[in-house]
């Protein structure tokens, strides 16, 4: 082999040395970073196989210690712990101790001869106040479980549906909805939006109290409601808001109607801008429309083709929504004072209510008026909410394992590692809260671990990668790397081919016989 053609052959394997050496290099500074996610934990939490969901409520029983009251009480305990024995609230009566606070349930009972049968009431605080004539006593141990049951089992049933919602997705069950899909899903930040909406553009309400009537009648619930989500109020007016349909005249021809079948049409939503800010967070509207003169009075229609009393309708996952008639004797129709939106809030204030799932209380007990919350419905809302943000949570998780899994080509970052194990870890805690029976603990935590699940399924850098697939990076690669390796190749082959000539020459002189003389 001469000099020239060993100098050669030494060039080429030096460019492939280095074409060699940087291939490994380009892999693994291109290739798709992803963090290790615990999927088969991730998937375990949503299918419900980590945490027990069980609300355990001690209920006291305040009455004079005799031995026909600890009786009573025992009575009272056997028929709780057999008829709520698979129930997710399981309450556990107890006898009075002296070191009664405001956070305890209690029933409070007192022997009344001045009442026919018996009296129940429930104010602010968690203490349930029956008073019982002295022939009612042998009855009380049903009267007082039937009681306790009945108010918490709205609670049992919302929080059944979410369990059973759960179910289903796995097992493919039947579910009836019922009115539970009306109730908005869970958010950390709630837009409450108030419109007036005026549907002609004459006799309009130009001007309303709104301030006023948010501060007197909205922000006192709003406050109590703090523990569940951040809530923002905003108010707008609209003028010339035209309805999609005709309202139809009754028989007496006195007033205009609007069937329950229009219900759903009400809202023109390609005309009307109801959207007040471009937010994020979820919106509740309250929509207070007064309708053009010439169909005034108009009236709300139920399904039994009765009026509805309150001439307003809840939309489902959206609102609620009233129509107000104009006093035409009034001086000034265009104004609408604090008044007259008295009786408007408090519809709101009760659709609001259902709107957040909140449970109600036996009609037989009377119980203090709007706007403020008694405890015993705001805590079966937070034992509602804490449901609602483990599934949630969990669904989140299994979610974005599966995504994950399908799609090999999504980047995950760190930070979507670190807010899964915050995930995981808050929702421990919250199990283990809802364990201690500490529910405040359990509401936070949950709301910690429905955020931080979000944030990792949501983390916009994880679609990165995805609007580049494989069939573009072959075209952008070929055209690239083409011309850069066929003039490689192409002496790779030449010097192969004069290496296979070089040895089959050297072997054919070996072979050849040596010729002595």
């Amino acid at each position: 082999m001469s000099f020239c053609q060993k100098q050669k052959r030494w060039i080429v394997a030096t460019y492939w040395f280095f074409v060699l050496l940087a291939i490994p290099i380009w892999w693994k500074t291109t290739e798709i970073y992803r963090a290790k996610l615990p999927l088969k934990l991730m998937d375990k939490w949503a299918k419900g196989q980590m945490c027990n969901i069980q609300f355990d409520i001690p209920v006291i029983i305040d009455i004079t210690h005799n031995s026909n009251n600890i009786k009573m009480i025992e009575k009272l305990k056997q028929i709780i712990s057999t008829k709520q024995e698979k129930n997710i609230i399981k309450l556990h009566i107890k006898k009075k101790h002296l070191n009664i606070d405001k956070s305890h349930y209690v029933v409070k009972l007192h022997e009344k001869k001045n009442i026919k049968s018996v009296s129940m009431n429930i104010y602010r605080n968690r203490t349930l106040f029956i008073d019982y004539h002295p022939h009612i006593f042998p009855k009380l141990p049903k009267i007082i479980s039937e009681t306790l049951l009945d108010i918490f089992s709205l609670q049992e049933k919302y929080i059944n549906f979410y369990l059973k919602a759960t179910e289903s997705r796995h097992k493919s069950l039947e579910l009836d909805n019922n009115t539970y899909t009306k109730v908005v899903k869970y958010s950390s930040t709630f837009d409450i939006v108030f419109s007036l909406v005026n549907g002609d553009e004459k006799n309009v309400v130009s001007f309303w109290d709104i301030k006023k009537a948010v501060y007197l009648y909205f922000r006192p619930l709003l406050r109590q409601l703090s523990a569940l989500s951040e809530f923002n109020v905003e108010s707008q007016i609209h003028f010339c808001s035209e309805l999609t349909f005709n309202p139809y005249k009754s028989k007496q021809g006195n007033m205009f109607q609007i069937s329950i079948d229009q219900f759903p049409e009400f809202v023109n939503f390609a005309e009307w801008n109801l959207e007040t800010t471009f937010s994020s967070h979820k919106i509740i509207n309250f929509l207070v429309y007064v309708p053009p003169r010439n169909i005034q009075p108009l009236f709300l229609k139920d399904s039994h083709d009765n009026l509805i009393t309150t001439n307003s309708f809840l939309v489902p996952q959206w609102g609620s929504i009233i129509i107000h008639n104009q006093n035409h004797t009034d001086i000034d129709i265009s104004h609408l004072n604090i008044t007259q939106l008295q009786p408007i809030f408090h519809i709101f204030i009760s659709n609001f209510l259902s709107l957040l799932g909140t449970p109600s209380l036996p009609s037989y007990i009377s119980i203090e008026p709007l706007p403020v919350l008694n405890a015993w419905r705001l805590d079966g809302l937070y034992r509602q909410r804490i449901t609602e943000n483990i599934i949630s949570a969990s669904e989140t998780l299994g979610s974005l394992a599966r995504l994950v899994q399908r799609i090999h080509n999504m980047v995950i970052p760190d930070q979507v590692q670190q807010d899964v194990s915050k995930t995981i870890d808050y929702l421990k805690k919250t199990c283990q809260s809802l364990n201690d029976s500490k529910f405040s603990n359990a509401l936070n935590y949950s709301r910690i671990a429905v955020n931080s699940a979000e944030k990792a399924f949501f983390d916009p850098s994880m679609v990165s990668m995805l609007y580049f697939p494989d069939e573009h990076k072959y075209g952008v690669y070929l055209p690239l790397f083409g011309p850069l390796f066929f003039p490689l190749v192409i002496p790779l082959l030449r010097e192969f081919s004069n290496f296979l000539k070089s040895w089959k020459t050297k072997r054919n002189e070996k072979k050849e016989p040596r010729h002595t003389e």
